[in-house]
């Protein structure tokens, strides 16, 4: 399996083209960090200008020196109120950042599970013995792709990639391709971070749940195709 690095905004983009709730979560994300954006250029530019240049409403009379003090007070009291701003701004986009994680991470799941229960069912209608065997059945009536078919490509990858060298605890000769769908760890903790499971990263694929594995074999064949696999199924 060649690597294939991927991007939490690639995640979310793949999954807020089926998933209305993510598509939500993402399209709050994006405004809160407009506005943030708005908020730190407006602190910059409160913070560049001198506090002469912001000038209270004070009264001729009043000397410029006191003029000045009570000028730098206005100008230290609208910076403190712009940061606090700010800070409230930043904690908004780390609230929907963290909300899309979690509608990102169910979304992948979903599909892993889906697509696990129809392969079984799929087995079970055909009488087979394995989904190994159905996934070969499957892949050469189509040619060798699944066209985007996750019940036809977990299966199938997975006879391709391990059935017969171990499964899901698969290990290649050299150590670095692992479990059912020989992820490198690099691509592996790539794919975990951007699908929201951050418990995943830095975890062996070898050792990671069959369930485990399968979402996050699902999550990149939904943004990669069949690619990091060589093409196959």
């Amino acid at each position: 399996m060649a690597a294939a690095g991927v991007t939490a905004a690639e995640a979310a983009a793949t999954a807020a083209v089926t998933s209305p709730t993510v598509a939500a979560s993402t399209s709050e994300v994006e405004a809160a960090r407009v506005e943030l954006q708005r908020r730190v250029s407006a602190l910059a530019s409160l913070g560049a200008a001198t506090y002469r240049q912001i000038r209270p409403d004070v009264p001729a009379r009043i000397d410029g020196l006191l003029d000045r003090e009570r000028s730098g007070q206005y100008g230290a009291l609208s910076l403190e109120a712009l940061q606090r701003r700010v800070d409230e701004a930043r904690s908004e986009l780390d609230r929907a950042e963290q909300e899309q994680h979690r509608e990102v991470a169910a979304f992948f799941e979903a599909m892993a599970a889906d697509a696990r229960r129809v392969a079984v069912e799929q087995a079970e209608a055909d009488g087979r013995v394995s989904l190994a065997s159905n996934a070969t059945s499957n892949a050469t009536s189509q040619s060798g792709s699944c066209a985007g078919d996750l019940a036809c490509f977990l299966p199938c990858t997975r006879a391709h990639e391990s059935d017969t060298a171990g499964g899901y605890s698969a290990v290649s000769p050299d150590g670095v391709y692992r479990g059912a769908y020989q992820f490198d760890r690099t691509t592996w903790n790539s794919v975990a971070a951007s699908t929201g499971h951050d418990e995943l990263v830095g975890v062996d694929p070898a050792s990671a749940t069959p369930s485990a594995q399968d979402e996050l074999a699902s999550a990149l064949y939904l943004m990669r195709g069949n690619q990091p696999w060589g093409g196959r199924c």
